[in-house]
């Protein structure tokens, strides 16, 4: 008796000591998982993929992909974080020239960087007077802003709250949630809510149907994260692929106020030297606009065509462009040369995009001492038509969404807006590991029809040139952005610029 009831009070004590210890443990795992959410809730430096802002970035990848030692899709920006981990995962570094192994190394960095759980970020920006036109890369057009914001990662959830104060001659809005997202990763598939930058097309200097020129919109988005071909036989051929699609509210204070803008893009390669991209934006929607889905319906189905004559013109669902890219890339040795052309239609025939707005680009890229060493010629005309008859005041134009394809004043396509010609020619390279620079010439015959259609940037016809460079030094948490840019002669323009010159300055400290 005395032996059993001294077993059963040791027993007690045993599961005493090891309730204690569990509850411990609890309270100090949830302590610690509090620690970490509070610090990541800090965090500023998560983003949805990398980002179109992120020019020397895209030359590291675009180097890896056209030399055929990653494979990749590279016109649709942002690139998501899990396509990109497993594209780099899939390297043989040990057989990389100098060079891309540097250029494989930082974009492994900076991965490892934006998907860190704890992160703090700040960012200072000032500028001299706001850019009339913009490249792939960093830039901003605000006066003066500084940016902070909270966010988190836990396994398939990701989200950032990013709040801006900011000073912007041509915009008001002086709280901005501008680089703020919410994504839940479902499969192979990525839903959510976002404000972030998006660039879709293999150009350079500009999209002529989706560019960083404007604000992010605030989207509902869906987007596939991985490149996996489909594995249906009649559909293998397409080569790793990408779809994504999203539906986003522009401003109230356009002519139509609270209009929606929905985009779609597929992505494919069907060969490693060729990469094929289908886009399709549409405003539609709106105040006294049909917002149901029989309009969207109508919408997707092309039934939004009429002619200016015919009575049904003010039903008209909603303000369409559609086009195609493509881009070749062929490795020699271990440098590498591509070609690559945008054609956008604004209109349709026969159920397929037709009067475009075309683009055309090649590149050279060479092994740097540091880096990647590009060079890039680009041609874009933003008329209707351009290589036969050109049509004036039309392109980024719409008879009922009069505030036409553009966001808070500037435009979601080209910069440059509509009716304008422009040749540029631009080189990114390394003066050494922590200077990356790029410098753009270009010369511009700007809304050729000197009627301000619309053309924020143009109000009047004008033959100019224009200069930017940008440098950017970087060393451990600090980061320093230094751009600056020139006009030969000053555009009229509703964009506030009022100086020929100006100088932007970018400061970043990050906590790792």
């Amino acid at each position: 008796m005395d032996k059993w009831m001294a077993r059963w009070i040791v027993d007690r004590w045993k599961i005493s000591i090891q309730a204690r210890i569990r509850v411990k443990t609890r309270i100090s795992t949830a302590c610690r998982i509090a620690f970490a959410l509070l610090l990541a809730y800090s965090n500023t430096g998560f983003a949805l993929g990398l980002s179109p802002r992120e020019a020397w970035l895209r030359q590291d990848l675009q180097a890896l992909t056209d030399t055929q030692h990653l494979q990749s899709l590279t016109s649709t920006w942002p690139i998501p974080w899990p396509q990109l981990k497993h594209a780099l995962a899939e390297v043989n570094v040990a057989t990389l020239p100098p060079y891309l192994v540097a250029a494989h190394s930082r974009l492994t960095h900076h991965l490892e960087q934006q998907t860190a759980t704890l992160r703090l970020r700040t960012t200072v920006r000032g500028s001299s007077t706001p850019p009339l036109t913009t490249t792939f890369g960093p830039y901003h057009t605000e006066i003066a802003s500084i940016s902070t914001g909270i966010g988190f990662t836990a396994n398939r959830t990701s989200g950032q709250l990013h709040l801006r104060a900011t000073h912007d001659r041509s915009d008001p809005q002086t709280a901005q949630f501008d680089d703020s997202f919410f994504l839940q990763r479902l499969g192979n598939w990525g839903i959510g809510v976002d404000t972030v930058d998006r660039w879709w097309g293999p150009a350079w200097r500009s999209s002529l149907i989706l560019s960083h020129n404007t604000r992010p919109i605030p989207t509902i988005f869906l987007n596939r994260q991985s490149l996996d071909p489909f594995d249906q036989a009649w559909l293998h051929w397409l080569g790793p692929w990408r779809l994504m699609t999203f539906m986003g509210r522009l401003e109230s204070s356009r002519h139509i106020p609270n209009a929606l803008l929905w985009g779609a893009r597929f992505t494919f390669s069907p060969h490693p030297r060729w990469e094929v991209g289908l886009s399709r934006t549409a405003t539609w929607a709106g105040d006294g606009r049909p917002a149901n889905f029989d309009a969207f319906t109508d919408l997707l189905l092309g039934h939004d065509n009429f002619e200016l004559d015919d009575p049904d013109k003010i039903n008209e669902p909603g303000n369409q462009l559609a086009g195609i890219d493509l881009r070749y890339a062929q490795p020699i040795g271990n440098a590498s040369v591509a070609m690559y052309t945008q054609v956008i239609g604004e209109d349709e025939a026969g159920n397929l995009p037709s009067r475009p707005i075309l683009l055309l680009g090649a590149s050279i890229t060479l092994p740097g001492a540091f880096a990647p060493l590009s060079t890039i010629i680009e041609y874009q005309d933003t008329a209707l038509d351009a290589y036969r008859d050109s049509i004036f005041n039309s392109a980024y134009n719409h008879s009922i969404y009069q505030s036409g394809y553009r966001y808070r004043g500037r435009s979601i396509g080209s910069s440059y807006d509509n009716d304008t010609r422009a040749l540029s020619w631009g080189a990114l390279f390394s003066l050494s590991t922590r200077w990356q620079c790029s410098l753009w010439l270009s010369h511009i015959n700007g809304n050729r029809d000197g009627l301000a259609g619309g053309n924020p940037v143009f109000q009047t016809k004008l033959e100019t040139a224009h200069a930017q460079i940008t440098a950017r030094y970087h060393m451990k948490q600090h980061q320093l952005t230094l751009a600056s840019d020139w006009w030969e002669k000053l555009p009229n323009n509703r964009l506030a610029r009022s100086e020929r010159a100006g100088l932007r300055i970018d400061y970043t400290w990050q906590w790792e």
